[in-house]
């Protein structure tokens, strides 16, 4: 994992030098790549860790790759929206006690 991630953000910095000096035809696919290598870096970044990890760069079987992507995908999105939940009743437990006086004393 560590190894993918050192080699996805390295590839990540050259394709963005890259596109400050490409052409209009050229920054379209450098965008491109860089979305790719996005999702690269979130699927190494976020992969569970009670699985076998599978290789999104050197793996031959591409469907195995795209399943566990997926999977990935999906545990993110329930992260991002738990920790959305949280957030809002943090924010609102906060006015309630702004509300009531009881805030840091502003």
């Amino acid at each position: 994992r560590f190894l993918e991630k050192k080699n996805i953000t390295k590839a990540m910095k050259k394709a963005k030098r890259e596109l400050e000096s490409a052409d209009a035809a050229g920054k379209k696919a450098l965008r491109a790549k860089i979305k790719a290598l996005e999702e690269d870096l979130e699927y190494v970044l976020h992969f569970p860790r009670d699985r076998k990890y599978v290789s999104c760069l050197k793996t031959q079987d591409k469907a195995k790759v795209e399943e566990m992507r997926e999977l990935v995908r999906r545990i993110v999105a329930e992260n991002s929206s738990k920790k959305l939940e949280e957030a809002a009743r943090e924010a609102m437990g906060s006015e309630d006690e702004a509300e009531m006086g009881l805030g840091d004393g502003e």
